[in-house]
């Protein structure tokens, strides 16, 4: 790597519309934080793979209005409130990272058709997701043990839960009222 790149700083490239791609493949690059891509309205994909990026902050792409795809890091721990709201992810696949806990309202006003979460997650924070796309939500290999207030309100279309057998505590409204089907996996 030729760069020493570990963090970019609060609101290093905010309201930056022009701005369509970002290379920061190959960097030592640990933290995003707040805002630091916020309203960069022409950015459209971001490739964090290459990089040992373990927390993004508050509102780092919010507001990337045409913002499609995210590929994020193994290193990744950390989506901290509102990170990606206002996006237009198209998937979220975490799978592959060491994500333990997703903010408030972190993925809110985006219109995922699928998320993809890692075994590693441990919380799903309120309204972390409202996506009228979403039809499914596997959680059974995770860890996850609390789901808070409304962390999926406005799903309209979820039609399938598949909750681990970690989960100890629901909160109200955790989910849409809807014709949801639960199913619960066995310890």
């Amino acid at each position: 790597s030729n760069t020493s790149l570990e963090t970019m700083g609060h609101n290093a490239f905010a309201k930056c519309k022009n701005l369509i791609n970002v290379n920061i493949s190959n960097t030592p690059l640990k933290i995003i934080e707040d805002c630091v891509f916020y309203e960069c309205t022409s950015l459209e994909f971001i490739d964090l793979s290459q990089t040992e990026v373990e927390s993004i902050w508050y509102e780092a792409f919010r507001g990337c209005v045409n913002l499609q795809r995210v590929i994020f890091p193994a290193s990744l721990k950390q989506i901290r409130m509102q990170a990606f709201r206002d996006t237009r992810l198209e998937s979220i696949d975490l799978y592959n990272t060491m994500v333990e806990s997703i903010g408030y309202r972190a993925f809110c006003d985006c219109c995922p058709r699928t998320v993809i979460f890692p075994a590693s997650l441990k919380e799903i924070k309120r309204e972390a997701f409202n996506s009228n796309a979403l039809t499914r939500i596997d959680l059974s290999h995770t860890q996850i043990q609390f789901i808070e207030d409304k962390a999926f309100s406005y799903c309209y279309n979820l039609e399938h839960v598949v909750l681990p057998s970690s989960l100890t505590n629901i909160r109200k409204q955790s989910y849409t009222d809807n014709e949801t089907e639960f199913i619960h996996a066995r310890r």
